[in-house]
């Protein structure tokens, strides 16, 4: 019976764009900074608008590490119109939410390409 060897060319570039694949994976900052941007921007085109205050601080925040963001404002009255307050006779108006569930697609771009351009460094085997 005849034997049978295979070779494997690339496995040390595999393993070292593997690994920095794997790093940068870990710190997703630029993508989910570019996500909540996107978001705040749509947000403040579905907030609800008296004066337009509320809709023009719609802005993007820092998450509570390096692979989160958050879409903020400083307003006082913002969290209050978004999720109600009964005691003051406010009804929720979850616009944020609304907008985020609608245009899932547009505002995950950022990350889905700094997430493909991370795989793209991958070479090897």
């Amino acid at each position: 019976m005849a034997a049978i060897t295979f070779q494997v060319q690339g496995e040390a570039t595999f393993e070292a764009t593997i690994a920095t694949a794997a790093r940068k994976v870990a710190d997703l900052s630029e993508g989910f900074a570019g996500a909540a941007r996107e978001l705040a921007w749509l947000a403040a085109g579905a907030a609800p608008r008296r004066t337009g205050r509320l809709a023009s601080s719609m802005g993007p925040g820092p998450g509570a590490g390096p692979s989160s963001s958050l879409v903020t404002s400083p307003l006082v009255y913002a969290v209050p119109i978004h999720w109600g307050r009964p005691a003051h006779n406010i009804e929720a108006n979850p616009f944020v939410y609304r907008v985020a569930v609608r245009d899932e697609a547009k505002w995950l771009a950022p990350l889905e390409l700094e997430l493909q351009r991370t795989c793209d460094g991958v070479r090897g085997a």
